[in-house]
């Protein structure tokens, strides 16, 4: 199939897409948004008809709509700038100039993916949070969680990341080109196709070789934050080469394993001396158990074993991991855990399956107050009073927007007057917008 070659825009489209995306629907004072006019028409001259520049160049405009910014960027020295890379658009790197500190390392961070990678809001984010490169502010209580999807929102309006209809985004080749060239110096991606030297400043790698030769001079750099892997190895091969990794780099942040799928079945027991690790993604491998002192890893905040079929059980200690504020499991493995109340950090929790035994009765969601979106409830005829039910504190869980309650059911007899009671003690925030009701078997709704 030939290729179709796309021709820049007429002169009349292109202004008209350049001021919606710079004008929008603000209402200006006709004189201003006159010389504004025609310092614009200034500006599209250098931009060639090109849609993404005349996007990405309007959506900064349009952050400061006064005639001293406009005209700064008409005259700013970037229009004469070849960037190292011809291709660059100029207008890009203006973009990419007038972002906030933080909002560069989180943009330059990006180029640590392969190109066309599908990205994740979430997960980019949680990767953001690892590196610290989001801090929270002083003013107000905003979750960093928060902050980041803000400064991801904001990126995206300035169209550093495009939108796809399934919720993923993508980055543009020209605007992948311009993270990769801001970041030329800590950011690096080894493929088979292109022999890359890994600069010795480097502070993330992405492997998406399939030959593991270049995977095997890691070890030397020691300053690594980030390792992802995006191909499957031979198991054995595979984990020496990652042992040895592990034992000389303990500057490790995020670590990502899960496209190596059938090339890992376990862990090195050296990532649990990973004490700055706080991102680790294990999910859909053939993990079969965690190292026993894995609990040392108290500063990891997302761990992700979703698909780990194999992994049956859960290390003891589970409890200990005091800082992990997403844990990304199916709900059989997260019930596994005993104390879970304990991790006071967790900001979701999907399900919780009460038992009598200690350590996962009811009482546990207790101190859990930072859940959000959703929790579901499991088993509760494993409550034996109201005041035992009352114990959860639902109400005090501000965060929640839906909760469910479920009893098991085919139980054995009907306890239709303590199901009432448990249910009374359930009582749920006030901005709750559902709430489920599953095998109750009580006559009577609750009083809240």
């Amino acid at each position: 199939m030939n290729p179709i070659h796309l021709e820049p825009l007429e002169e009349h489209d292109f202004r008209r897409l350049f001021e919606l995306c710079a004008f929008g629907d603000e209402e200006l004072k006709p004189d201003l948004k006159s010389k504004l006019q025609l310092i614009g028409q200034q500006i599209l001259q250098k931009l060639h008809g090109l849609p993404l520049a005349g996007k990405a160049l309007g959506s900064l405009l349009r952050t400061r709509l006064d005639e001293k910014f406009w005209k700064a960027v008409l005259e700013s020295e970037w229009w004469e700038e070849d960037f190292a890379v011809s291709s660059i658009l100029p207008s890009l790197g203006l973009g990419y100039q007038h972002l906030s500190a933080n909002m560069k390392q989180c943009f330059a961070y990006a180029s640590v993916f392969p190109k066309a990678y599908v990205f994740q809001k979430e997960r980019l984010v949680h990767m953001w949070i690892a590196q610290g490169f989001i801090q929270s502010k002083s003013q107000g209580r905003m979750r960093l969680e928060d902050i980041g999807s803000q400064i991801f929102d904001e990126l995206a309006d300035r169209y550093f990341f495009l939108g796809k209809q399934d919720g993923g985004y993508m980055m543009h080749d020209l605007i992948r080109e311009l993270a990769v060239c801001v970041s030329l110096e800590e950011c690096c991606v080894v493929k088979d196709d292109e022999p890359v030297e890994i600069p010795p400043t480097v502070r993330h790698l992405t492997f998406t070789a399939a030959k593991l030769d270049a995977v095997r001079e890691v070890h030397k750099f020691r300053k690594v934050r980030t390792l992802i892997f995006f191909h499957e190895y031979d198991p054995r091969e595979f984990y020496a080469v990652l042992e040895d990794i592990l034992e000389n780099i303990k500057s490790l942040r995020v670590l990502d394993l899960s496209y190596v799928r059938m090339g890992l079945k376990k862990l090195p027991d050296a990532i649990c001396d990973l004490s700055h690790l706080r991102y680790l993604d294990i999910s859909h491998t053939k993990i079969r158990q965690l190292p026993k002192s894995f609990s040392r890893l108290c500063h990891l905040q997302v761990l992700n074993v979703k698909g780990c079929f194999f992994l049956y059980k859960l290390t003891e200690g589970m409890d200990r991991l005091i800082s992990l504020r997403y844990f990304y499991a199916e709900p059989g493995k997260i019930s596994l855990i005993n104390g879970i109340g304990k991790l006071t950090n967790l900001q979701e929790l999907e399900e919780f399956r009460v038992a009598r035994k200690r350590g996962h009765q009811i009482g546990e969601l207790k101190h859990l107050r930072n859940l959000r979106r959703r929790l579901c409830i499991q088993n509760l005829e494993n409550v034996e009073s109201k005041e035992e039910a009352m114990e959860a504190q639902l109400k005090d869980k501000h965060q929640l927007n839906d909760v469910s309650n479920i009893w098991t059911e085919d139980r054995e007899g009907l306890r239709g007057d303590l199901d009432m009671d448990i249910l009374e003690g359930l009582e749920p925030p006030c901005g709750l917008k559902r709430l489920d009701i599953m095998f109750y078997g009580g006559l009577r709704c609750p009083t809240w």
